[in-house]
């Protein structure tokens, strides 16, 4: 587990979509893939300084859910990598919330 505490290289991280279903919801079809997770450094920045990238991880998870609705989750495996290619294990005591966007995800 990568519980670190970011630098400018922690905070470069990848969500990974991958379809674990032969078939998916129509809606879905397009959502597998790689997104870049980008911190809005003008915003955020001091916020995040401090926090584990568990933590990091699990809000940016939020900021994708946000962002890209997905009909069916079962369809799918959804990963958070870092600047290594490493998965980042989510914060187990994070509580999902929509009210801050620490992130712009874009698919790549």
């Amino acid at each position: 587990m990568n519980t670190t505490t970011p630098t400018s290289s922690s905070l470069k991280m990848i969500i990974q979509v991958k379809q674990v279903s032969k078939t998916c919801h129509p809606e879905d079809e397009s959502i597998a893939g790689d997104y870049e997770v980008s911190l809005d450094y003008g915003r955020n920045e001091n916020d995040l300084k401090e926090m584990p990238q568990s933590k990091l991880a699990s809000l940016a998870l939020d900021d994708f859910h946000a962002q890209f609705g997905i009909a069916s989750l079962d369809d799918f495996q959804i990963s958070v990598l870092d600047s290594s290619g490493r998965e980042i294990e989510e914060d187990g005591d994070h509580e999902p919330s929509s009210s801050k966007s620490y992130f712009f995800i874009e698919k790549i």
